[in-house]
């Protein structure tokens, strides 16, 4: 296909301000069209039929991102594998890379949509949901596990594109199941009237589409490495790599998602509405989140490549130069979100008591989110030179421990939803404090001062 035709950043060579740049650009859009699944979701269903099925979405929102988590952090790993083999100029161990994560994917996504289909409605209901929202969230959960499978399959085999430094075919496969999925939620919901089940349904779809997509650029690359159908098999000694590096940053993300769903039962004592606004924002946010978090992937694959390669002296650059965008996209995406919250928030919500809710949120997110995506920079980067445990235990200390302590002791005393969500900014500067003064003895201790 010619629309997949030089799509490849080269990682190793020129000017590091321009390549990651040209690198991290189509990545963060692929992240916007990913998160535009959602937010079509979000947008048709709040509209189209009303409130209670908006919050019903947004309730299911942080299972949804729990699930992910379970297989997004293997796809790290991927990602890491590929990056340094393809630096070190072993195609053989990139093609046994690749044909293993082929032969896991879809094992793996089948285990976790059954274990989502049967546990949904235990797990909405220990979240507090409330029994009018209940129902329709089960309908929505239960029908995105369907996709689960697909969603795994394209995570797997999207990580090894992006490994290699090719970010634009990601990005052009998302483009088309994006538009797509936007179709057919219109259908869905507007012309067939299902509701969430409509939305989940066309989500559920595009994940498969995108999967197929994938594996077709995999298999028609001009690469020795390419994927092949015979090939396909999962080598266990591989696949206890991918664990051991995957498992931790599944486990950060499992952690961060759990901490989530424990503050989405926190936000579900305020009502309904505080569930549609803070759902609404959460959608908005997610675009500041993913500007960010491009940089952190640019990170972890261009140390990963570097570090494979034997290039130790770039690797600092890479780091400031990440750094450096990561914050200042945060920041810009952060206060025009701000600026701009009621206008934002009404495409989704028209109940006025959600959008004050919303606005509530969305301006202590847009105000200190910058500082989340400094802490994924130091993560990434930390994760592309090999190790994977070492920032999952800072995110249980930092994050999780804090959260959980402050949604415990200080809101309970102070029940307002701006206490509530001063956590996120609060464990962002722990984590911060605890990476700046970890990460240069961790770079030195991989690279050896004397390489450098």
């Amino acid at each position: 296909m010619r629309i997949f035709a030089k799509t490849n950043v080269d990682i190793l060579h020129g000017y590091l301000r321009h390549t990651i740049i040209l690198y991290t650009i189509p990545l963060v859009l692929t992240s916007f069209l990913n998160l535009f699944f959602h937010a079509s979701d979000m947008l048709v269903v709040g509209r189209f039929a009303g409130s209670a099925a908006l919050a019903a979405v947004g309730a299911s929102g942080t299972t949804t991102q729990f699930l992910f988590h379970v297989y997004g952090g293997l796809g790290t790993a991927i990602n890491i594998m590929i990056s340094q083999a393809l630096g070190a100029r072993n195609h053989n161990s990139a093609s046994k890379i690749l044909h293993t994560a082929a032969g896991s994917s879809l094992l793996l996504g089948i285990i976790i949509a059954a274990f989502g289909l049967y546990f949904s409605k235990p797990v909405l209901t220990l979240l507090g949901t409330p029994p009018e929202v209940l129902p329709q969230a089960m309908l929505y959960l239960r029908i995105y596990c369907m996709g689960i499978p697909g969603g795994a399959c394209y995570n797997f085999l999207a990580a090894a594109l992006i490994g290699k430094g090719d970010t634009t075919s990601p990005f052009i496969i998302l483009s088309i199941a994006g538009v797509s999925n936007v179709f057919m939620n219109l259908v869905f919901v507007i012309v067939f009237h299902m509701g969430v089940a409509g939305v989940a349904t066309a989500t559920a779809l595009s994940l498969y589409f995108s999967a197929i997509m994938v594996a077709h650029k995999l298999s028609r690359m001009n690469e020795a490495w390419k994927l092949r159908r015979h090939l396909i098999r999962i080598d266990f000694r591989l696949l206890l790599s991918i664990f051991r590096l995957g498992f931790p940053a599944s486990v950060n993300g499992i952690l961060f998602a759990a901490c989530n769903m424990y503050l989405q039962s926190a936000i579900n004592t305020f009502g309904a509405m505080a569930m549609a606004g803070c759902a609404a924002s959460s959608t908005i946010t997610s675009f500041i989140y993913v500007s960010m978090d491009g940089f952190r992937r640019a990170a972890l694959t261009f140390t990963g490549q570097h570090y494979g390669a034997k290039l130790y002296h770039r690797m600092r650059e890479i780091f400031k130069i990440s750094m450096i965008y990561a914050t200042v996209a945060g920041l810009a995406i952060g206060l025009l979100a701000v600026c701009f919250r009621h206008a934002l928030l009404g495409l989704f919500v028209t109940a006025e008591e959600a959008i004050h809710y919303g606005s509530i949120h969305l301006s202590i997110m847009g105000y200190t989110y910058f500082l989340c995506g400094m802490m994924n920079v130091f993560d990434g980067a930390i994760r592309g030179l090999g190790y994977s445990m070492l920032p999952t235990l800072i995110t249980f200390v930092g994050i999780v421990g804090f959260r959980v302590f402050w949604i415990s002791t200080v809101f309970p005393k102070y029940h307002h939803l701006g206490v509530l969500l001063s956590a996120f900014p609060g464990s962002w500067i722990i984590i911060l404090l605890i990476y700046a003064a970890t990460y240069r003895f961790f770079l030195n201790n991989k690279i050896h001062p004397k390489s450098t």
